[in-house]
C-alpha cells in the first residue's frame, strides 16, 4: 500500500504549491468543488481515505503519524457527514473570507505533510 502513500503525498504536494502560487484561485476552486459535491459524498471520500490511511500505515517507517493521519481523516468525514448544509456553508464562508496569509499557511502546511508522507514510506 505504499503507492497509496505515494498518492496522497503527490495530491498534498500539488494542493500545496498551487496554495502558495495561485492562493486566490485555489481557495475559490476549493470552495467551489465543496459546495457542489453533495456533502454525503465529501464525508464518504474522506472516511475511504481515512481506512485507506489506517491500513496503508504498516507499510510506512512511521506507522504512528500514518494512523494519526487516517483517524482524523475518518473524524472529518464523519464530521463532514453528520454537518447540517447551513453549518457546512459556515465553515466555507469563514474558511474563504479568512486573510490570504492563512491560506498561504495552509497550502505550507499541506507541502510539508506532502513531503512528509514520502520520506516516511
Amino acid at each position: 500500500m505504499r503507492w497509496f502513500i505515494a498518492l496522497v503525498g503527490i495530491f498534498w504536494i500539488t494542493l500545496g504549491i498551487f496554495a502558495l502560487v495561485a492562493t486566490k484561485r485555489t481557495t475559490l476552486a476549493l470552495n467551489n468543488l465543496i459546495k457542489n459535491t453533495r456533502r454525503q459524498t465529501l464525508g464518504l471520500a474522506g472516511l475511504i481515505v481515512g481506512v485507506l490511511l489506517l491500513i496503508s500505515a504498516s507499510s510506512t517507517t512511521e506507522a504512528w503519524f500514518v494512523r494519526a493521519l487516517g483517524i482524523l481523516a475518518c473524524l472529518k468525514g464523519a464530521t463532514t457527514v453528520l454537518m447540517s448544509q447551513q453549518k457546512m456553508k459556515a465553515v466555507m464562508d469563514w474558511w474563504v473570507a479568512g486573510p490570504e496569509i492563512v491560506h498561504k499557511g495552509w497550502g505550507a502546511f499541506m507541502l510539508v505533510l506532502g513531503v512528509v508522507m514520502f520520506y516516511i514510506i
